[in-house]
């Protein structure tokens, strides 16, 4: 996927939200020269989030992608989830900061942590999407990320640290929807970089 430049959050649909739907739209987004998006597939179409996701996902923009040196019309996958699980944390872990305390804790640099603990507690996981091209090739393996998380926990900043390039984006999808408790160190919380695998295996 090219890198985007802005970004807009599908609305969640009345209907959906009053009965408590779920669910999961997969597109093809069609980019233009200039980064704009010129045209949205439906890949994995849902009656009830369709119409939002491809809403949203018509005002992306994204940097042109270059060919020797010149813009070029690319296709890139997108999957969307509509999930009403709950929200990240407000607070910081049960401690009490100052405006001061938390602009300073927020200048430090984040925590690198190992694959053991500690690590932030997990609250909320969400499995990845098989991608559709990756399925249909038969494309099996393990996408390493290292995820970034700040002062509350939330997923902040996400890098594929061992690509299968069919599955990468399946995997990072996964992983902007999880949520973990502030991670804490001293009794502070404190911005923290660790690294997790994705598997995508398929059962024959």
């Amino acid at each position: 996927m090219p890198p985007r430049i802005k970004d807009a959050d599908p609305v969640y649909p009345k209907t959906a939200l009053e009965s408590r739907v779920r669910g999961v739209v997969m597109l093809a987004a069609v980019v233009a020269e200039s980064g704009s998006v010129s045209n949205v597939i439906l890949l994995r179409p849902s009656p009830v989030f369709a119409e939002s996701a491809i809403i949203a996902v018509r005002q992306w923009q994204f940097e042109p992608t270059l060919a020797e040196g010149k813009p070029i019309i690319v296709t890139t996958d997108i999957t969307l989830y509509f999930d009403l699980k709950e929200e990240p944390m407000d607070g910081f872990g049960g401690v009490v900061l100052s405006p001061e305390e938390e602009e300073e804790l927020s200048k430090l640099p984040p925590i690198r942590l190992g694959f053991g603990p500690p690590r932030p507690k997990l609250l909320r996981s969400v499995p990845p999407v098989y991608p559709d091209r990756a399925r249909r090739a038969e494309i099996q393996g393990v996408v390493l990320l290292e995820v970034e998380t700040d002062l509350r926990g939330r997923i902040k900043n996400i890098i594929v640290a061992k690509s299968v390039s069919e599955l990468d984006e399946g995997a990072i999808q996964a992983a902007r929807q999880l949520i973990y408790e502030p991670f804490l160190y001293n009794g502070k919380p404190r911005k923290a970089i660790f690294r997790f695998t994705t598997t995508f295996f398929m059962n024959r």
